[in-house]
Formats: structure tokens, C-alpha cells, sequence
């Protein structure tokens, strides 16, 4: 090619990508940590977005949902939020993208039993960082309603990752949160699979 045919092809594709709308994730921070403002700013997110809640402490009466893969990132255990109602957070996959909870303090008592509630289908779901200090029966539970639509209606879902890291968990009060994890298996499909020994299809639990 002449250094002549060279020039048009880049001023052709230099022109392609100016008329290409390119999207960046955006970082959007609440006006507090209360109820209404972190769904306010959720419901501006869009997949991909980083949500940052300030440091604060608020009490919920409600849990937030997220049916869009984002990350909600508070500022450690200066942002606190107060349980008086459901499960604080309920994540419901809406097919892919990967969803992240981090860097914040749980405290009170969700009346579902579980703070964090995980459904749908999803790529990955990361929850770092928390303080746990609560009273509900357990921190995290994972995989009821999309069980049931594998066991029942044969819904094919694939394998679904989940990390759950750096957490500093005590209970706050005698007997609550045992266990810290509930998590729902595939019953008897679960044994037709390859066990995945040394991948990240399998689970691993360290303390």
C-alpha cells in the first residue's frame, strides 16, 4: 500500500470514529444515604455506573433494588445504614453484567430474615468491605426464586459468580446470623454437572 492510500484509509477511519457515540461509565453520588436518595441516584444509574453513597447514617425502611448491573460503594463504615424494614439490598439479575455492593456498615434487623437478598441471572456479584452488625437472621441469601424456575419450569441459567470478601461480621445479638450464608443449590441437576474442581464454578470458603 502507497503511503498515499495509507492516509486516506486513516482519515476514513478517524472519520468512523467520530460519528461512533462511544459510552463511558459514569459515577453518580448520592445526595445522602438515605432510602430516597441512594434509589433516586440508582434509578439514574445505568448499567455499568458506580453509585457512591456519603458518609452518613440513615435508617431504611425499605430495601433497594438493583435490576441493573452497577456498583454501590459507600464510604466504609462511616456510611451506616439501619435496617428497620425488609432486606436492605435486593439484587434480581436481569441476565448479565456484573454487580457490586461495597465498603459499608449494616446495622438493625431486616424482617425478611436476610439483608441482602440475590436472584435473577447475572455474570458476577462482588460484596466487599462490609461491617456487619445486624440482628436479621442472616447476612446474604442466595438463589431461591431462580431454583425454583430450574427445578420447575426447566429454565436453563448458567454458572453465576460470586465473591464475598474482606467482611467483618459479628452478629448483634445471641443467635442472630447463623448462618451467614444461605445458599440455594439445584437439587438434583446439581449432580449432572461437572464438579469443577480448581475453577471458579466451584465454591470456596476461607477464613
Amino acid at each position: 500500500m502507497s503511503r498515499y492510500q495509507m492516509t486516506i484509509v486513516g482519515v476514513f477511519f478517524i472519520g468512523l470514529l467520530s460519528m461512533t457515540e462511544v459510552g463511558y461509565a459514569e459515577t453518580i453520588n448520592a445526595a445522602s444515604c438515605s432510602y430516597t436518595h441512594v434509589s433516586d441516584a440508582i434509578g439514574s444509574a445505568n448499567a455499568g455506573d458506580t453509585v457512591l453513597v456519603p458518609a452518613g447514617s440513615c435508617s431504611w425502611g425499605s430495601g433497594i433494588k438493583l435490576s441493573k448491573a452497577i456498583t454501590v460503594k459507600g464510604a466504609g463504615e462511616a456510611t451506616a445504614i439501619t435496617a428497620t424494614g425488609n432486606s436492605l439490598i435486593n439484587i434480581e439479575g436481569n441476565g448479565s453484567g456484573n454487580y457490586r455492593i461495597s465498603s459499608l456498615k449494616f446495622l438493625g434487623s431486616s424482617s425478611s430474615g436476610s439483608d441482602v437478598e440475590i436472584g435473577g441471572v447475572w455474570d458476577s456479584i462482588r460484596i466487599d468491605n462490609i461491617k456487619w452488625n445486624t440482628q436479621s437472621t442472616r447476612a446474604i441469601k442466595v438463589g431461591y426464586n431462580h431454583v425454583w424456575d430450574i427445578l420447575t419450569s426447566g429454565i436453563s441459567i448458567p454458572h453465576q459468580k460470586i465473591l464475598i470478601d474482606n467482611i467483618d461480621y459479628s452478629p448483634a445479638s445471641a443467635g442472630g446470623g447463623e448462618p451467614f450464608l444461605l445458599l440455594y443449590g439445584r437439587n438434583h441437576l446439581a449432580w449432572q454437572e461437572e464438579d469443577g474442581f480448581g475453577t471458579d464454578n466451584f465454591v470456596f470458603i476461607e477464613s
